[in-house]
């Protein structure tokens, strides 16, 4: 891999661009290189942040894909919670209360042969897959990832794509217009520099700048209720629980959510349902111990909180002269997609792309809309 930072190291042309590095994008680029094509990934993130765990499941059809890049394995070892740990989802009063009911085999998870996939699920946040992603990446030298810069649209030309790349936001956030212009009254105009590629793949997440310059817009349903994600450390919280083990305790009460184990380590996550950002760590801890009902007096440490609204999106159309890639799948959350498991075969469809006679024929996938747009439908219903 030839690893890079900042606008000034972007190459000037490549085979396939990739707008983001998240799992999406670098399954992507992986792909491509195990087939002899040479990509760039472009992504804001210098480092994978761990208090942002996102998807905390890998499922079995993600884990298959995995493995035949080799990295099965690899993703099993990284993870702190293995699927001999727990395959259950337990709904409960608390997690010293009464457990209600146990669902076995939840999320795609086997200790021994998962019976529809040659790989099963696999418990592991979404970050630790990325850092095995990357440890990846870098091993192939037809990748070059480009770091500190991030996608700002995209358009055609006569022998492809042109992927429009800038700056990443700076420390406070704020993200430069597309296409040039200023960041603020007065400030001078934006670098954007151009990427030339065959193909685009946006990787860029659910509010993603290539999409939305493709003019494809994003429709569906928005669940009524906001959720509330916390991550924090907790020492006594493990001896406390009373209810068996589970990947994840569903808690029916006055506080309503979702609480499991990160690592064996004291790291755990919780997402609350219906609650709004308190904006404040000590009402967030107090939430978490209304929510665990093991005492007033847990320690609770917030390492990290994130609020969302699950959503249910899918692109009202795919014809673009850019690969489909994640906005092609239903995006559950304008801040995290809970399609990392769902958008990786889209770089396999590439490859098909650049295997045949068509790779020297650049041009629009026009073909999207008809033969993937009603896969990607269905997810939402389940």
């Amino acid at each position: 891999m030839t690893a890079a930072h900042g606008l000034a190291a972007l190459p000037e042309s490549t085979a396939v661009a990739i707008a983001g590095g998240g799992p999406s994008g670098m399954f992507a680029a992986l792909s491509l290189a195990r087939a002899g094509i040479a990509s760039v990934i472009v992504e804001p993130r210098t480092q994978v942040d761990r208090l942002r765990p996102r998807a905390k499941t890998t499922n079995a059809r993600t884990m298959t894909l995995l493995r035949g890049l080799g990295l099965a394995e690899r993703i099993r070892a990284a993870a702190a919670l293995p699927v001999s740990y727990s395959q259950d989802v337990v709904f409960c009063t608390g997690l010293a209360g009464y457990e209600l009911r146990r669902f076995h085999g939840a999320f795609q998870l086997a200790q021994h042969a998962y019976g529809p996939a040659p790989e099963c699920g696999q418990q592991i946040p979404q970050p630790v897959v990325e850092e095995v992603l990357r440890e990846a990446v870098a091993a192939e030298a037809l990748i070059t990832f480009v770091t500190g810069v991030e996608a700002r649209g995209v358009r055609a030309d006569a022998l492809g794509a042109v992927l429009m790349v800038g700056a990443a936001a700076g420390p406070a956030g704020q993200v430069p217009p597309a296409h040039g212009g200023t960041a603020a009254s007065g400030a001078a105009a934006e670098e954007v520099r151009e990427l030339r590629a065959r193909f685009v793949i946006g990787a860029d997440g659910g509010s993603s700048r290539v999409r939305k310059s493709l003019g494809l817009s994003l429709a569906g349903t928005s669940a009524p209720r906001p959720n509330f994600n916390i991550v924090f450390r907790s020492r006594l919280l493990r001896e406390r629980v009373r209810i068996p083990d589970a990947v994840q305790w569903w808690v029916v009460g006055e506080r309503p959510g979702m609480i499991g184990q990160l690592d064996q380590d004291g790291t755990w996550w919780t997402i609350l349902q219906g609650c709004d950002d308190p904006h404040d760590d000590a009402v967030a801890a107090d939430f978490v111990r209304e929510l665990a009902g093991v005492g007033a007096d847990l320690d609770v440490d917030v390492l990290a909180s994130d609020p969302w609204t699950a959503r249910m999106l899918l692109a009202d159309h795919y014809t673009s002269p850019a690969a489909c890639s994640s906005w092609a799948t239903p995006r559950t959350s304008t801040r995290r997609g809970a399609g990392t498991g769902s958008t990786r075969a889209w770089g396999t469809r590439t490859i098909w792309r650049g295997r045949s006679p068509r790779w020297n024929r650049a041009g629009p996938i026009r073909n999207c809309s008809t033969a993937m747009r009603p896969n990607g439908a269905r997810w939402p219903r389940g």
